[in-house]
């Protein structure tokens, strides 16, 4: 009798611990849809709608990390949820496809850029996140400049690089010379963004370096200020070293010693800036590098056992 009394208190335990278990998944899938509820202002059903869908999805990403991009729409006033369900396609496409040290912030980053740009307008959201990842993928791929540091980058300088009429493409072929040329990505953004504002509030000194007649070079910003830009880095580029160019680069009024480091890295390196420049406006026109590059990472064999992990998982919330 103690016997069986023993075996059914084993068992009595052991279908506790597997019922608690199913609780708590169900519990912490409640948790994520939550947070997506708090920041879209959807109502609870149609979150679970949501989530319907993101079952739908043959992806390695967890429905918690979904919801958790679905949330981080909400934060960039994304409502609706056909909307929602859009950024959250394309940002788990950019997440898988370019990896998990492009960081947390990065997608949420391309989702605000395609809205400040007016991508989102042309292209639709989901359209302009897979373009900016595609040409940040593919200049990951074909140089050394690393992706975290081209997000980061573009999410530094899109501002005023929107307000120069720059291109998201343009301004990543800048940020891979200065990775290449290891230039570190805070100097490298800060230094950009006043020589571009320097650019446009004392033309005539810009236009001097160039070589071109300042009535020229100010109509330049206004139709296309990356040519100017590159106008004038190919004209700093005459001067041979640091001794020639340092006082011309004070002379800017820019700072001294970051400014120097990222001039140097530009102007030296001018024909590599047009070379990928064109390649990322290139991938960015073909929105495919990203999509491409998502189904590879997608079908691996650990990502078979992710989505084995995700039915599993599923199934338990269900129970629970």
């Amino acid at each position: 009798v103690y016997g069986l009394y023993t075996i059914s208190t084993d068992v009595y335990d052991k279908v506790i611990g597997y019922a608690n278990q199913r609780v708590e998944a169900y519990a912490r899938m409640e948790e994520a849809q939550s947070q997506v509820v708090k920041y879209t202002g959807m109502e609870s059903d149609a979150v679970k709608s949501l989530n319907e869908d993101f079952k739908k999805m043959d992806t390695r990403t967890s429905r918690e990390e979904l919801n958790r991009l679905a949330g981080e729409a909400g934060k960039l006033s994304i409502t609706g949820k056909e909307k929602v369900l859009e950024f959250v396609d394309a940002a788990n496409q950019i997440n898988v496809a370019l990896g998990e040290d492009l960081g947390k912030d990065a997608v949420k980053d391309i989702g605000k850029l395609a809205m400040m740009f007016g991508e989102d307008d042309r292209l639709g959201l989901r359209g302009a996140m897979l373009a900016t990842g595609s040409a940040i993928n593919t200049i990951g791929q074909s140089s050394s400049a690393s992706e975290p540091y081209l997000a980061e980058f573009l999410g530094q300088v899109g501002s005023v690089g929107k307000q120069a009429k720059m291109a998201q493409a343009d301004l990543l072929g800048y940020a891979s010379v200065l990775d290449q040329n290891k230039v570190e990505a805070s100097v490298a953004s800060t230094a950009f963004q006043q020589l571009v504002l320097k650019m446009f509030q004392e033309p005539e000194k810009y236009a001097k370096i160039a070589g071109i007649q300042v009535k020229r070079f100010t109509e330049m910003l206004k139709t296309d200020s990356n040519d100017a830009m590159l106008q004038f880095l190919s004209g700093l580029s005459r001067f041979n070293d640091l001794t020639e160019s340092s006082p011309v680069i004070k002379s800017l009024g820019l700072d001294g010693q970051k400014a120097a480091q990222v001039l140097s890295a530009l102007s030296g390196n001018i024909a590599n800036v047009r070379s990928e420049q064109e390649k990322a406006n290139k991938a960015y026109k073909d929105a495919s590098s990203a999509t491409q590059e998502y189904n590879i990472q997608n079908n691996t064999a650990m990502a078979g056992l992710e989505k084995a992990k995700k039915r599993a998982t599923d199934l338990a919330v269900e129970l629970g």
